[in-house]
């Protein structure tokens, strides 16, 4: 069975505020998921993982494909209106 990279987050993609720009809204976090293991929470808004755009769902999985399980990569996203830069090793299920 081949395993696949993972996250743990459901996302919905949101405009982001003062732009064209689009993110991905963190809508729910898995328990004992990366995600959750790196601080992310509701609201915060993924802006990029790992240098890809995060504008729509298919651009995640894409770039959690890209970075691989076990790998740890930077996620960039937008809490409480401040830009953060978070660190997530991606797990694999």
């Amino acid at each position: 069975r081949l395993k696949k990279p993972y996250l743990g987050v459901r996302t919905q993609a949101v405009k982001l505020s003062g732009s064209e720009d689009t993110g991905l809204m963190v809508m729910g976090v898995e328990e004992d998921s990366p995600a959750q293991q790196a601080g992310l929470l509701i609201g915060d808004v993924l802006t990029a993982l790992n240098g890809v755009s995060l504008s729509e769902h298919a651009a995640l999985q894409s770039a959690l494909l890209g970075a691989g399980g076990g790998s740890t990569v930077p996620v960039q996203l937008i809490r409480a209106g401040n830009a953060v830069t978070v660190q997530v090793a991606i797990g694999e299920q």
